[in-house]
């Protein structure tokens, strides 16, 4: 008898700290047992405004998490994918910390896939229709699955396509501490391929200058845009280069930027900003 009190109080005390260490945080789903070896994903949001999408995902990989985001609809879903049964509680908790009250737990429908970022736009036509359960003054709203399977509604697609012909400004700065600026122009489009230049002025007295053209691709998958360079014109200190970067949601920046140098080290070191957004 004593020992199955000590084992009750046990039980307890582990269910009340856990309680109150997600304390303030919804959890729809379910918790798995810390031995379910299967993959979840975890829903922190769904978002009508682009922008609110974007600061949630700020907020979790500043919580030393890996969000990404798929389109459904109008909505912009932020997820955290990837994450064994035995971790949920673990993850629950930095979600809390970072400020948010509701997540969503459900099995990883890309078949246990760590860290894949969906297709801007795309989604299974396995996924489950969702049905609004919540949301708040900021546009944020939250989701249970229905038992349906259907397709998502599809977005505009004249507002989610890219890439778009126009002009970024590119700031950077190589392991020597020079800022390099340029304007990268894409003239033309085709599908996700494409072709621009690189206007490069760099220096009080312009010491690098010049147009890099270039043929380069957007890779939906990871959200990522690459350029190649191919010839030069009027180049001043310049080489051709490759470059690579990531695409935010709203499409109008790209961060996390590398290049490559003539002898092949990476540099990572630039963004750029769409002119006029």
């Amino acid at each position: 008898m004593k020992r199955l009190c000590v084992f009750m109080f046990i039980f307890l005390f582990s269910v009340f700290c856990f309680a109150q260490q997600n304390a303030g945080i919804k959890v729809i789903g379910g918790i798995p047992d810390a031995t379910d070896n299967r993959v979840y994903q975890l829903q922190v949001g769904a978002f009508r405004l682009v922008q609110n999408a974007a600061n949630a995902l700020n907020k979790l990989r500043a919580a030393s998490l890996n969000p990404c985001y798929e389109r459904y609809g109008d909505l912009t879903r932020v997820l955290i994918r990837g994450v064994s049964g035995r971790n949920i509680r673990a993850c629950i908790e930095l979600i809390r910390r970072a400020g948010f009250s509701e997540v969503l737990i459900k099995l990883d429908p890309v078949n246990g896939a760590v860290g894949r970022q969906p297709p801007a736009g795309k989604q299974s036509p396995a996924a489950a229709r969702p049905k609004a359960s919540s949301s708040s003054e900021d546009d944020e709203d939250f989701y249970e699955e229905s038992q349906e399977s259907e397709e998502p509604p599809q977005a505009n697609g004249s507002e989610s396509s890219f890439p778009k012909t126009g002009t970024w400004k590119l700031t950077g700065r190589d392991p020597k501490g020079t800022e390099w600026k340029a304007d990268i122009v894409i003239t033309s489009v085709r599908k996700n391929n494409f072709d621009g230049y690189f206007d490069w002025y760099i220096g009080p007295g312009f010491d690098y200058s010049g147009k890099e053209y270039v043929t380069g691709q957007f890779d939906e998958d990871s959200d990522k845009i690459y350029f190649q360079g191919t010839r030069l014109e009027n180049g001043k200190g310049l080489a051709l280069g490759k470059y690579e970067a990531y695409v935010s949601i709203q499409r109008d920046q790209f961060y996390n930027g590398r290049w490559e140098e003539p002898d092949g080290i990476p540099v990572s070191d630039w963004q750029a900003a769409r002119e006029g957004k």
